[in-house]
């Protein structure tokens, strides 16, 4: 039999929605298929009491609460919790409101041991709130009404401050400078407009730019990589050799060997060299001024003159 898809359609929207009914009550701690048994209780405050808290006798779980609810007409609390049905406890029993280890609110059954009748569903059962549990809220809750108040004066100290330095001309000046701040945000945007449409225009210069660099950056790079791979250490090695021999040299200049060292420390050879370069000048300057002295023919036996320094050494 040839099943339509309308069927179909109703099929797996039906199992959606048994799906979804069965993950909320599995999330709520509740058994779709139990038939746990449904109490009430009243409290005047919830103590923070949240659904699917386990209800417990001496520790042990019994229960859930499903509901907590606010009651317009008097403002108390109304806590509606499952019991499981194998768990049947007396109807004088009373359910306590607690705080756990933990700092959570927890529901709990305190039974009482008589011979009365068991508690009926859907009956309202006693209720009390744990002591020291109202106190132990109110310490809680103490500090944060401390801090709220010192946070409240501080912010109306600081309202007050801002009214008393927001006067009428510095708001003005900070609406003016809002506007100038609007105008440069403005401008800046128009320049990087602008920028984009220089960048859009000249692509193809930059490209033809960064391709030179790139080409500059490998010829950097051969060059380096040939003076790595140049002789260095032998060049250095010569330039040593060439400075060590130097070093000689002016070493036996000062010590005053060979002929331009005894030249240069002899000082007797060097006052002979420059009186003989001092005669020699003097001989050459008679020999300009009076060659017949030096070179003549005298027929009749001419006698010499005598020599006479010149005159710029009686000067």
């Amino acid at each position: 039999m040839k099943i339509s898809k309308e069927a179909k359609t109703a099929v797996i929207v039906l199992s959606g929605i048994i799906l979804f009914i069965l993950g909320m009550n599995f999330l709520m701690s509740n058994s779709i298929f139990s038939n746990a048994r449904t109490y009430y209780a009243e409290f005047d405050h919830s103590g923070g009491l949240q659904p699917s808290t386990p209800v417990t006798v001496n520790g042990k779980k019994i229960g859930t609460v499903s509901e907590v609810e606010l009651r317009q007409s008097d403002s108390k609390i109304v806590v509606t919790f499952n019991v499981d049905s194998d768990y049947q406890f007396s109807k004088n029993s009373t359910a306590e409101l607690y705080k756990s280890l933990l700092g959570n609110a927890g529901l709990q059954i305190i039974p009482a041991q008589d011979n009365a009748g068991y508690a009926q569903a859907g009956t309202t059962i006693k209720s009390r709130v744990q002591t020291g549990m109202v106190e132990s809220i109110t310490n809680q809750l103490d500090p944060l009404r401390v801090k709220l108040e010192k946070a409240l004066t501080s912010a109306d100290t600081l309202i007050n401050n801002l009214n008393s330095v927001l006067d009428d001309q510095t708001k003005h000046n900070l609406k003016s400078s809002i506007s100038g701040l609007n105008d440069v945000v403005g401008n800046f945007k128009d320049a990087s407009n602008n920028f984009n449409d220089i960048l859009e225009n000249n692509k193809e210069k930059l490209t033809v730019s960064l391709d030179s660099v790139q080409s500059i950056t490998g010829n950097v790079a051969s060059i380096t990589s040939q003076i790595e791979k140049g002789d260095i250490e032998a060049s250095l090695i010569k330039f040593n050799n060439a400075m060590t021999r130097l070093d000689s040299l002016m070493a036996n200049l000062e010590g005053g060997e060979g002929n331009l060292g005894k030249l240069l420390k002899d000082e007797q050879l060097y006052d002979n060299l420059k009186g003989a370069s001092k005669q020699l000048e003097e001989l050459l300057q008679d020999m300009k001024l009076n060659p017949k002295r030096y070179v003549h023919f005298s027929v009749f036996g001419k006698k010499n003159k005598e020599y006479q320094p010149p005159s710029d050494e009686n000067q």
